[in-house]
């Protein structure tokens, strides 16, 4: 008689092949064309940090009010020199 009727498996490289195309595509989805912005500037982070409990925020108010004092001192001398 002849051979009997064996099923048709596809080779095991077939569906590595698969799975290495399915797993290459999904790494290329679309990104968003603009970031997500954040809403908050630095110095508010900042002074939100300070005002809380955590250790090291008397710091950062500390470091906030040299930051200032620094800024007025330079205002205070270009307003002297005349510079902008």
């Amino acid at each position: 008689m002849g051979d009997p009727v064996r099923p048709h498996f596809p080779e095991p490289e077939f569906g590595v092949r698969r799975l290495l195309l399915l797993l290459c595509l999904s790494g290329c989805t679309a990104k968003p064309a603009t970031p997500a912005t954040d809403s908050l500037t630095r110095r508010q982070k900042d002074s939100i940090l300070g005002h809380s409990r955590l250790p090291g925020a008397a710091g950062v108010n500390g470091a906030l009010r040299l930051g200032d004092s620094a800024a007025a001192r330079r205002a205070r001398e270009q307003a002297v020199s005349g510079s902008p």
